[in-house]
């Protein structure tokens, strides 16, 4: 019984999640986010368009468990190198953090 409420939890929380391949735009000022390629091998990029800096990049897995973290001061196109990681393929978690801002988006290794 336990086990099934957790996992209703924690789909409803999904709820807000940007499904996989999209776009994540959000901010007053329509801050938009790009995750490319999404599903990704080992290395992905993220591309932020009239961000908010500094910000700082959180992937988790599934469990909440941080397997990356890196924070960006300048506007540039920001490419993430996870192969170093031994991750297994599946979903994984990117937020991106600003000072106004946070934005998860669902990515996945295949």
């Amino acid at each position: 019984m336990v086990r099934l409420v957790f996992i209703a939890v924690f789909l409803v929380g999904l709820a807000n999640v940007i499904p996989a391949g999209a776009t994540a735009v959000f901010g007053q000022e329509g801050v938009k986010i790009t995750v490319f390629p999404n599903p990704f091998r080992s290395v992905f990029s993220i591309q932020a368009e009239r961000h908010e800096f500094p910000a700082k990049i959180v992937v988790t897995d599934v469990l909440g468990k941080v397997v990356y973290q890196k924070s960006v001061f300048t506007p540039q196109r920001v490419d993430i190198d996870l192969s170093q990681k031994r991750l297994t393929s599946g979903v994984y978690f990117l937020n991106w953090k600003s000072k106004d801002n946070s934005k998860t988006v669902r990515i996945v290794k295949s």
